[in-house]
């Protein structure tokens, strides 16, 4: 499956063959790759480079790696906990401002609201429901009201079907607001009470034309 390469840049090559071996569906989530010892004979290189380039493959979600007796890399699941990581990531450099993820927010969500209308199901409309009848009683608390936002965009993404809007209402709902202060200083009252206005309008409108289950 794969070939030897080159010393100058061994590393780079190992992990460039096995993503290509992933993506290709050559390897599929649950394979065992061969042992260290096995893939530096088959590369030609050294099991300190072998082991590098695991530890790439690993870093970006592609292998996940188990000691022991029973133990080795494995191809892991799909999962979008990366896309996820990455926008919070760039939250956290600061290369996104809060501003900004408000503003790609409030463009999403009319698609999101969209999408979640053609395909929640009943058990996603009552989740979406409860969410709101949830948050009614908490306006007069600005960290749990903001939870509660959190919880509502995140249930509506899941609601759309799509796993890239879930990854990311998921990461930057956990991210929007990284420490309490921020969430009260921009959140008084009367915008708490027009965000759940806000919710049960979009709610009312999802479930009109929701299709019947």
């Amino acid at each position: 499956m794969f070939t030897p390469i080159r010393q100058s840049r061994a590393s780079g090559e190992i992990v460039s063959q096995i993503e290509r071996a992933i993506f290709a569906a050559e390897l599929s989530p649950g394979d065992r790759l061969q042992s260290e010892r096995e893939l530096a004979e088959q590369f030609g290189v050294s099991r300190i480079t072998v082991r590098d380039a695991l530890r790439v493959l690993e870093a970006r979600g592609l292998i996940r790696v188990k000691v022991g007796a029973m133990g080795g890399a494995f191809v892991a699941d799909a999962s979008t906990d990366r896309v996820a990581e990455s926008i919070s990531t760039l939250i956290k450099l600061k290369r996104m401002t809060l501003s900004e993820l408000a503003e790609a927010r409030k463009v999403v969500e009319a698609a999101t609201a969209e999408l979640a209308a053609q395909r929640a199901d009943a058990a996603a409309v009552s989740r979406l429901q409860q969410n709101v009848v949830r948050a009614r009683p908490l306006l007069r608390e600005p960290i749990t009201h903001a939870d509660a936002s959190m919880d509502f965009h995140v249930e509506l993404a899941r609601a759309a079907g799509n796993e890239v809007l879930y990854a990311r209402s998921r990461r930057t709902g956990s991210c929007s607001c990284p420490a309490s202060t921020i969430c009260v200083t921009r959140s008084p009252a009367e915008r708490r009470r027009r965000r759940t206005r806000s919710w049960s309008r979009r709610f009312g409108a999802m479930t009109r034309r929701a299709p019947a289950s």
